[in-house]
């Protein structure tokens, strides 16, 4: 059985979700990762997920949303 966590509309704030994500296989964050999707916006949010997931995640999904047109 694959156990799947999904989030979305974090907007900055993936960081907070340390200690609430549990152990899974994928984890996907299926979109608005940030507030306007400038570079260093996204390398900020992708590491803070990387580090969410660090452990706790086999396989980190993340799917642009509106807010991320990098």
């Amino acid at each position: 059985m694959t156990k799947l966590v999904l989030i979305s509309d974090t907007h900055m704030q993936v960081s907070k979700l340390k200690n609430k994500i549990p152990k899974c296989d994928i984890l996907i964050h299926s979109g608005d990762f940030t507030y306007d999707g400038s570079i260093g916006q996204m390398c900020s949010e992708a590491d803070a997920l990387a580090k969410v997931a660090k452990g706790k995640a086999d396989i980190v999904i993340a799917i642009a949303g509106n807010h991320d047109r990098i």
